[in-house]
Formats: C-alpha cells, structure tokens, sequence
C-alpha cells in the first residue's frame, strides 16, 4: 500500500528558494501534494521558469494586501 506525501513549506518568498534549489529538491522529494505558504508572489507575476513541472497543478490564494 502506498501512503501519499503530503509537503507544506513556508518558503518566505518563491523566488529566493527557486535560486537556491527548489527545482532540484522538488524532483528529488517528489511529493503528491505540495502546499507553500508565503511565497510573497501573485498568481500574475510567475513568470515561465517558475511554472510547476508536469504533474503538478497550481492553485493560487493571494493575500488581499501585498507585501
């Protein structure tokens, strides 16, 4: 029987954490379900390179004010 990984990660801001390897881990890990909080980025500012790799789906919920 196989038990699905559920990861939840407060990345205190996407872009740094994808500088430092987050792609990497991310195909490493491989989690079923990744949930991150405080990625300090709206839906509309995730440029290409930032897309999930196949597989994984996005759901965005932003904060009513940014910063």
């Amino acid at each position: 029987m196989r038990h699905m990984r559920f990861v939840s990660w407060n990345v205190n801001g996407i872009r740094a954490v994808i500088r430092n390897g987050f792609w990497e881990w991310l195909a490493a890990d491989a989690p079923d379900i990744l949930c991150l909080q405080e990625t300090r980025i709206h839906a509309e500012q995730v440029s290409d390179d930032m897309r999930p790799p196949p597989g994984y789906h996005t759901f965005w919920h932003s904060a009513e004010k940014r910063g």
